[in-house]
């Protein structure tokens, strides 16, 4: 066997004998559950854990697992901040994808969140007629799917683990998002599993395991950026937030450089005499993005490390004194170099020092300006 994730080889880890091959559930009369004996094996790449998938038979087809979540306040509700969170993440809120919707609670709950949503699953239920903005097909998903092509979400609780190829599924998934959608996946946490021998959490149709790693190497084999990894302790569960790269707005980094250099040329342009704060690492690269003109404006170099009083930075011919009221006299613009620490900068400049003047700094790939 081969990694569904990764595709490197799978080594046999041990055997879990007796285990039930169909999702627990209660009969209207007696029935004995077959059962079976289930080989685990783990991926020697990515450590993601499997089973080799054992013939079931059709046992999705009227598939209520996620009944329960309707009834179950503190699930819901649970529910209903991932779904939130999700929402506060995609470029906007127009559509949303739902793979795997089983009886479509989870995507009526979205409907607080998103305009309209769209649901798959093989037990999906008939479109309500109550809400034309929800849609149902009772499919399985794959690239053959008829759904539309620009959705600026997607989700999947409790599905991945379901499917022998998870890959070729999140590559479908991909393909229809609209660049810089996002997605929320939801599995059972395998790398805890296996951890903590969680044996009960071995069932014959979950023939996925995913450790966070392997989860993530997914989600990047895919194509995906990966925005956030959650661990559930307590239900034993993964929640993995991503996004399709948008290269309609992207840039290289010389680009950003060159981004950053212009915006700090136009922060600059009117003062007069300006005081650099910050001597440390970043100093060595922000400086060169002065121009001339700028740099010939620099009349202060501060820091609050008293080490590197006296000393100087290649590039300004001016020795670094101490942070003060006194060394900002005169000054009618400050430009912050340790980003790192610009709250407190900008704090002890506002409320401290009360400085009068302009204050740039850089901060989330920007260039800011306060008067």
């Amino acid at each position: 066997m081969n990694c569904s994730v990764c595709q490197s080889v799978l080594r046999p880890v041990e055997k879990v004998t007796n285990c039930i091959l169909q999702h627990p559930q209660c009969f209207p009369s007696y029935q004995e559950q077959p059962r079976a004996d289930i080989s685990l094996f783990q991926c020697y790449g990515c450590g993601h854990y499997a089973i080799e998938p054992l013939p079931l038979e059709e046992i999705y087809e009227d598939y209520e697992m996620d009944a329960f979540q309707a009834s179950n306040p503190a699930t819901a509700a649970k529910l209903a901040d991932k779904i939130a969170h999700l929402a506060s993440l995609a470029p906007d809120t127009s559509s949303l994808l739902e793979i795997g919707c089983g009886n479509g609670h989870a995507l009526r709950l979205a409907r607080s969140k998103f305009a309209s949503g769209t649901g798959v699953d093989p037990s999906a239920p008939p479109d309500p007629k109550d809400d034309p903005s929800l849609c149902f097909l009772r499919d399985y998903f794959d690239a053959s799917t008829p759904v539309p092509q620009d959705f600026s979400a997607f989700m999947s609780h409790q599905v991945f683990e379901h499917l022998e190829n998870p890959l070729e599924t999140l590559q479908a998934v991909y393909n229809v998002l609209q660049p810089g959608g996002v997605g929320l996946i939801n599995v059972p946490d395998g790398g805890k599993i296996m951890e903590e021998k969680l044996y009960h959490q071995i069932l014959a149709e979950h023939v996925q395991y995913y450790t966070p790693f392997s989860l993530a190497s997914l989600a990047r084999l895919a194509g995906f950026e990966i925005l956030e990894i959650r661990r559930d302790p307590e239900a034993i569960e993964l929640d993995i937030y991503l996004k399709k790269p948008d290269p309609r707005g992207g840039r290289g980094m010389e680009a950003q450089k060159q981004a950053d250099q212009r915006a700090l040329s136009q922060a600059l342009h009117e003062a007069k005499s300006i005081v650099l704060w910050g001597a440390g690492i970043k100093a060595h690269t922000y400086l060169p993005l002065l121009t001339p003109e700028t740099r010939a404006k620099v009349v202060r170099f501060v820091d609050s490390c008293e080490d590197k009083w006296g000393k100087y930075i290649s590039g300004i011919p001016i020795p670094i004194e101490e942070n003060s009221p006194k060394a900002l006299e005169g000054s009618d613009a400050v430009l912050i170099l340790a980003s790192s620490y610009n709250q407190e900068i900008l704090s002890q400049l506002k409320t401290q020092f009360h400085y009068p003047g302009k204050i740039v700094y850089f901060e989330k790939g920007q260039v800011f300006c306060l008067s």
